[in-house]
């Protein structure tokens, strides 16, 4: 990598390409955190990942079809960002809906400036004695990108700590509700308490459930967002 720009290009994408292996075995592990709920989504993400090694391998050895595949595979992408927002549009709750739908903005303008750019430095890949400078082009590129994903970590964070603020105070209110329900074991009258509630106060209604019945009470199907439905099939795997 000649200079900063592409370095930081190259860097950017083996950390996607290591999330992706992190959440490729995370869901082999437990299928139930797949976004799409099926294995289609998993049949994707590993499509995705074999094509992102190839667009590593082509950074780093300057292959002529490099810039045309990362091209084709940031744009995919994209598209395949849009379609779980716009899939989640209606399980986002766990997760201020605002801020999801901010920091999806951020990740999607990332992906467009980083298109932008490859199609920029197209001649580095296709002509291996080109010589790259590092120009007003790449200023640009590495402090936007630095800027945006500076946002994204800070939105992050922030939704981290609204999710885990709201979800231990929404679980407190919850065990003291299936309190007697847990004494007599009923847990079909656990799931029927749960199912008349909805959003994350059901989701989390039927962690709590899985977890007081020690893996007794398997109702983690009836969970909508992926977040709670890993919490509640972890609560039957060690509560059994």
């Amino acid at each position: 990598m000649p200079h900063s720009g592409l370095r930081l290009l190259y860097s950017y994408t083996v950390m996607l390409a290591a999330l992706y292996v992190f959440y490729i075995f995370a869901a082999l592990y437990d299928p139930g955190i797949l976004l799409l709920k099926s294995y289609a989504s998993l049949f994707i993400d590993v499509v995705l990942l074999v094509l992102l090694f190839c667009v590593i391998y082509g950074f780093r050895n300057r292959k002529y079809w490099a810039w045309k595949l990362s091209m084709f595979w940031y744009g995919a992408a994209v598209i395949y960002s849009i379609l779980i927002v716009y899939l989640f549009r209606q399980g986002i709750y766990a997760i201020s809906s605002e801020l999801f739908r901010i920091s999806s903005l951020f990740i999607l303008v990332i992906n467009s400036l980083i298109i932008w750019y490859i199609y920029h430095k197209r001649d580095y890949l296709v002509d291996r004695t080109h010589e790259e400078r590092f120009g007003l082009k790449d200023r640009f590129f590495v402090y936007s990108l630095i800027s945006f994903m500076a946002m994204v970590l800070t939105i992050g964070l922030t939704s981290g700590w609204w999710f885990y603020h709201n979800t231990t105070r929404l679980a407190d209110s919850l065990v003291l509700e299936l309190q007697d329900i847990a004494v007599e074991q009923d847990w079909e009258a656990g799931h029927q308490h749960c199912a008349a509630k909805t959003g994350a106060a059901k989701d989390v209604c039927y962690v709590v459930l899985a977890t007081v019945s020690h893996g007794r009470a398997q109702y983690c199907q009836y969970v909508d967002s992926p977040v709670y439905r890993f919490s509640c099939r972890q609560g039957l795997r060690f509560g059994v």
